[in-house]
C-alpha cells in the first residue's frame, strides 16, 4: 500500500495516494514508512500540523531515522519554531552525518536568526559535501553579503548561476546583495 501511494503520488494522483496510505495506517499504525508518507501527503496539501503529528510518530517508532529529523526540522521552519528546527536538524546530522539538505536547512534557520556566522559555517560545509550545491551557493552568498563580505558574496553567487540554482533564488540574492552593497 504505502510503495503504491507513493507512485499515485508521483503520478499526480494525489487524492489516491493519500486515502491508500489512510487504508494502511489503518491495517497497520506501527508501520513508521506510513507515518512519514502521510505526512508528505500533508504537507503538500498544506496542513503542517498534521504532517508533524505524523513525522514525529514515525520518529518515535524509529528514533535513528535522520531523515524523519530533517522533515521534522524542516516542518517546524515553515511553522516559525525555528530553535526546535535546530534542534531537530542537529539530530539529523547526528544520525546522518553532514547531509547537504540538512546543513542547507540549518543554514536557513540560522540566518532567519540573523546568526549569519553559522549559517555560513553550515552552508560552507554542504558546500564542502556537494559541490554543485546549487542553493547552497545562493544562501551562502546572502549570508556572506550580510556580514559584509561583498566580493565573497558575489562569486558565490556566481557559482549559485554556474551550478543552476533556480532562478527564484537568483533573484532574490541578487536583491538582496545589491540593496546591501548600496548600504556600505
Amino acid at each position: 500500500l504505502n510503495t503504491l501511494s507513493l507512485a499515485y503520488s508521483l503520478a499526480g494522483r494525489e487524492d489516491e495516494a493519500f486515502a491508500l496510505v489512510q487504508q494502511g495506517l489503518s491495517i497497520n499504525s506501527e508501520f513508521f514508512p506510513f507515518h512519514l508518507n502521510i505526512a508528505d501527503r500533508y504537507r503538500h496539501r498544506l496542513e503542517l500540523d498534521n504532517a508533524l503529528h505524523h513525522i514525529e510518530r514515525a520518529i518515535v517508532l524509529n528514533p535513528p531515522l535522520g531523515h524523519a529529523h530533517e522533515q521534522r526540522g524542516r516542518l517546524l521552519i515553515a511553522l516559525g519554531r525555528y530553535n526546535e528546527a535546530i534542534t531537530s536538524l542537529e539530530t539529523a546530522l547526528r544520525f546522518a552525518p553532514e547531509q547537504p539538505t540538512t546543513l542547507l536547512y540549518l543554514g536557513m534557520v540560522e540566518g532567519e536568526l540573523k546568526r549569519w556566522p553559522k549559517a555560513i559555517e553550515h552552508l560552507e560545509r554542504a558546500i564542502l559535501q556537494d559541490p554543485g550545491f546549487a542553493l547552497g551557493y545562493a544562501y551562502l552568498a546572502r549570508n556572506l553579503g550580510e556580514i559584509g563580505r561583498m566580493d565573497e558574496a558575489w562569486q558565490t553567487f556566481r557559482m549559485a548561476e554556474k551550478t543552476g540554482a533556480p532562478l527564484y533564488e537568483l533573484r532574490a540574492t541578487e536583491k538582496r546583495l545589491q540593496e546591501l552593497a548600496s548600504t556600505r
